[in-house]
């Protein structure tokens, strides 16, 4: 059996420092469709609204809720999903409460954290999770004790297991045999949010000094943040002509261009420091352990992994304890540029970490499992996710 899915979204009118390169969506989705066996259809928001607004207005909210509803009485949808609080949430709960459908509700963490800590947000957002049939959340006592504050109970949280990374973030090659392109010019990649919390501005007075002192790299960053955060870079990028001429931005990819864009470099760096949400783990640690690249890592970072006893620095990771540090940063960061041997041995070591981690977890695609079992007990035929990408 199959699931007919409609995505209700806006992503279509995301701005450019925050738009991701999906120019491949269709052709993706339709290779993974199986024939004949349900479907999935997309529909965005028109681009820009046919009505202004006094002050100016998007009006996503209303808007979204419009479209889903339009979904709805054309395809006779049965389950909702509202996929981040606002304002996908808030749409999802006025098209469920509409037409008397079940609700699902999936969040974030800076949503959870950030949004409905907002005095002008926090009764909406407690008011569409109090209409939820169900929460797809991670097991976090600190999540779980956040959504409690929202007052949702433990009954209605579905938890997602660490589920194994998806099959196309493993590299279809043995890149562990001989040197191969490891004895080639390294490439360096930040791939990452560019923000002084990732690590990213760290990260570049790092590499000044490695290009002034005569070090051997590219580097390369995805080229993704708030405008501020992007100018400030730019003007420190461009400050220092060694660096500016081995330096290219590049586009935010989909997930499953993720592993290409890994394999492209040779090191790949996880920085982010202090950040402010403590239960936030990036998964990219995973993904550039998987895809067999030579992973530099905050301790902040690695020590948020649930394999972090085995994140060992100068053997399966370059761990620097604090990136704010860049004279300790720079080094560790010359030792691998500089050493092909040696970044090779820290990727392959990575690799079998990797491997041995998800190999000792259940599938992958945890949401659309937990959905599916939500589906099945509705009597589901047909889904409408509302979500921002």
């Amino acid at each position: 059996m199959g699931y007919n899915v409609d995505v209700v979204t806006n992503a279509n009118l995301v701005e450019d420092n925050f738009r991701v390169d999906d120019s491949d969506l269709k052709a993706w989705c339709d290779d993974k469709l199986e024939h004949g066996v349900g479907s999935l259809s997309i529909h965005c928001l028109r681009s820009p609204p046919a009505t202004q607004f006094i002050p100016s207005s998007s009006e996503f909210s209303v808007r979204l809720t419009n479209l889903a509803s339009d979904v709805v009485e054309q395809r006779g949808s049965d389950l909702i999903v509202g996929w981040y609080f606002v304002p996908y949430a808030i749409a999802a709960e006025q098209v469920a409460s509409r037409y008397r459908l079940p609700l699902v509700l999936a969040h974030a963490g800076s949503d959870l954290y950030r949004l409905s800590a907002d005095p002008e947000l926090r009764l909406s957002i407690k008011h569409a999770l109090a209409s939820a049939s169900k929460v797809m959340t991670f097991r976090s006592l600190q999540t779980v004790r956040a959504l409690n504050a929202l007052g949702v109970d433990d009954s209605k949280l579905i938890m997602l297991g660490g589920g194994r990374l998806p099959d196309y973030m493993f590299p279809a090659r043995d890149f562990r045999t001989g040197l191969g392109d490891w004895a080639s010019r390294p490439r360096i990649l930040h791939y990452a949010k560019v923000s002084e919390s990732k690590g990213t501005f760290d990260l570049v007075r790092a590499l000044i000094l490695m290009a002034d002192r005569g070090v051997d790299f590219e580097f390369a960053y995805v080229r993704i943040g708030w405008p501020r955060a992007l100018e400030a870079l730019d003007r420190l990028i461009l400050s220092n002509k060694n660096l500016a001429d081995r330096t290219t931005p590049i586009a935010a990819v989909p997930p499953w261009r993720v592993k290409d864009l890994l394999m492209s470099s040779q090191i790949v760096v996880v920085l982010e420091r202090n950040f402010s949400i403590a239960a936030h783990s990036p998964r990219l640690v995973r993904e550039v352990l998987a895809a067999g690249r030579c992973l530099v890592v905050s301790s902040e970072v690695a020590s948020k992994q649930k394999f972090s006893r085995s994140i060992v620095h100068g053997k399966t990771a370059v761990v620097v304890d604090d990136p704010a540090n860049v004279d300790v940063l720079h080094r560790r960061l010359t030792e691998v540029a500089t050493g092909a041997d040696r970044r090779r041995s820290i990727a392959v070591h990575g690799h079998l970490l990797s491997q041995a981690f998800e190999d000792s977890l259940s599938g992958s695609n945890a949401y659309a499992k937990c959905i599916a079992e939500i589906a099945s007990t509705e009597d589901v035929g047909a889904v409408v996710g509302i979500e921002r990408s």
